[in-house]
This record gives C-alpha cells, structure tokens and sequence, in this order.
C-alpha cells in the first residue's frame, strides 16, 4: 500500500478501523512533547514521552491512537500530534 506525502497523519486515523487489520508502518514525527502510553487513551500509564521532533515508527493506529517504535519504550501516542515523514 502506497501512501501520499501527508502534513499530518491524517489518512491513518481516517481509516484506523481498517489499519488496524492491516499491515502497514510509517515513520512520524512528534509535533510536540508527546506523552507515550501502555495503551490508545488517556487513561493508560505514560511509560516515556517523545520531544518535539522525535522521529519514531508507527506500527498501527486505532481510535486517533497509533502504536509506536522507537529507542525508549515501545507504546502509544496521539495521531493528532503525529506528522508523516518521508
């Protein structure tokens, strides 16, 4: 699956029911601190936190939340302050 150049991910929470089947990864961008979480909520555990900039990869998105990879703790963040890199 090829994706256009995106500001935001937006495509991604768009079809995050569908992607959440799917295989698909993107590498992201955070668009400020970021909170990372054990699971797709606000009311999950924050495990890590990402500074503005920090590039991870996004494995899988559902609800606005995507999982994410990156050198500290794997979790979850949200698609809203996420933007695609090339």
């Amino acid at each position: 699956m090829q994706f256009a150049r995106l500001t935001k991910l937006a495509l991604i929470t768009t079809f995050a029911a569908t992607m959440a089947t799917e295989a698909f990864a993107v590498d992201a961008s955070a668009t400020t601190a970021l909170n990372v979480r054990t699971g797709p909520g606000t009311h999950y555990t924050i495990v890590d936190a990402l500074y503005s900039g920090e590039v991870v990869h996004v494995t899988g998105c559902q609800n606005g939340w995507c999982s994410i990879t990156h050198s500290g703790p794997d979790g979850w963040v949200s698609a809203n302050y996420l933007s695609q890199v090339n």
